[in-house]
């Protein structure tokens, strides 16, 4: 469902002229802003989003929100001029409103620097979260399994052991040098009766013990067996870029010595997050599980050797080709489900002052107003993609690799130098 919000953008220009030398002098402009702008939205509802986050499945859907707006703030502005009417006098003009151009809607930044950083942030989170219920949580849970069968079960065989004493002492009366002469059915009723009643006082107490050795019991069988359990992953990534540009505005009625230097700075930002859930299941002792123990994984293997090339540290200053191996290799099999979130965040702010020089006789001051425009566009994608990053193409940004990039060219200059050099 696609849903769009029109806005308009309007302010009023007043120029109000006291002139002792000539008639006084006003005039109001209305300014329209363009067309175009407005909120866009289109996406729809999930229904039963609650039940499907319990269970840990994807309860994100596509959505989209296009914001296009520009945001005027009149100012004011006086000029103190001369005329001559039996001698010199003040002219005034008094200029309310906005008096510079309307800045563009920005573009928009690119979002693939951005979409890079989020996929190895939400890659990392994944490998942190798959560990946390995989490695001591997993073994946390299974002591808290085995004690709700340890603690019932041996509450219940001591009942057992008590009941067994119960009834010995209790037959032990029917038992008697004596009784046995007089051995008759009315005894045995009695004691059948008597024991009767001990097994009901018992049996009771020892129901609860029977219930919770069962679900502890269940429970085991559910963690051994691979009961699947979630935790979440997220990653986030931002990618900034600003410019500055000057010009020129003129005041009507103004001579052209007198203008508005104006200046728009525009900033563009992107943010990408990706969210997720991590599912693990219980494992018994495989080989895969065996050789994680020493550290090795598969999924690691490809970036180690790309690691270990001679220089591989100065491509990645230059290219992504190592961010690019390591989600390539990733193992995604423990990853429910992953969607993405993209904010692309655009606005251009103008601004001005006054240049009056003294040589055309005005002197004055005030503002001229701001406006801000802006372009802002969120966007909701239900499923991340295949979470590799493009390749990216970007200068070194710290003094430190600098730093290294010089002492190996240096250190090959010297090498070269050295095997160029005659044997002595």
């Amino acid at each position: 469902m696609i849903k769009h919000r029109p806005t308009t953008v309007q302010y009023t220009n007043t120029l109000t002229i006291k002139n002792p030398c000539a008639s006084d002098f006003s005039s109001t402009n209305v300014k329209i802003g363009p067309p175009g702008l407005g909120v866009t939205t289109s996406g729809d509802k999930v229904r039963g989003y609650r039940q499907l986050i319990k269970a840990g499945s994807n309860a994100s859907s596509d959505y989209s929100r296009i914001e296009k707006d520009i945001d005027v703030q009149t100012g004011n502005i006086t000029f103190i001029g001369k005329c001559y009417k039996n001698g010199y006098v003040d002219v005034t003009r008094d200029y309310s409103g906005y008096y510079m151009g309307l800045p563009s809607i920005p573009g928009l930044k690119a979002v693939d620097s951005a979409t890079n950083s989020a996929i190895m942030s939400f890659i990392s989170d994944v490998k942190a979260g798959y560990n946390s219920i995989s490695g001591g949580v997993f073994l946390g849970e299974l002591r808290q399994t085995l004690d709700m069968i340890r603690n019932p079960a041996k509450g219940l065989r001591v009942g057992m052991q008590h009941w067994l004493q119960a009834v010995q002492k209790r037959s032990t009366r029917y038992c008697t040098a004596r009784n046995r002469t007089t051995w008759r059915s009315s005894c045995i009723k009695r004691m059948n009766a008597d024991l009767a009643d001990l097994w009901l006082e018992y049996s009771f107490g020892w129901s609860p013990l029977i219930s919770d050795t069962k679900a502890g019991a269940e429970a085991l069988a559910r963690l051994i067996n691979g009961e699947i359990r979630y935790t979440t992953a997220r990653g986030s990534g931002s990618d900034e870029q600003g410019s500055v540009t000057t010009a020129k505005a003129y005041l009507p009625g103004m001579p052209g010595s007198v203008f508005l230097e104006t200046q728009s700075v525009t900033r563009q930002l992107a943010r990408v997050h990706i969210y997720g859930a991590v599912r693990a299941k219980a494992q018994g002792p495989t080989m895969e599980n065996a050789m994680g123990l020493f550290g090795f994984k598969i999924e690691e293997f490809v970036p180690t050797v790309w690691n270990l090339l001679p220089y591989s540290f100065l491509s990645d200053y230059f290219l992504n080709v190592g961010d690019i191996l390591e989600a390539t290799f990733f193992d995604r099999s423990s990853i429910a489900w992953a969607s993405k979130s993209t904010i692309q965040d655009s606005s251009t702010r103008t601004t001005g002052f006054l240049v009056c020089p003294a040589s055309s006789g005005w002197n004055g001051g005030g503002s001229p107003g701001l406006a801000v425009a802006k372009n802002k566009v969120f966007s909701r994608e239900r499923s991340a993609g295949n979470l590799v990053p493009t390749l990216e193409i970007s200068l070194p940004g710290s003094a430190q690799q600098w730093t290294n990039i010089g002492a190996l060219v240096a250190s090959g200059l010297d090498l070269q130098k050295r095997m160029s050099s005659p044997p002595r």
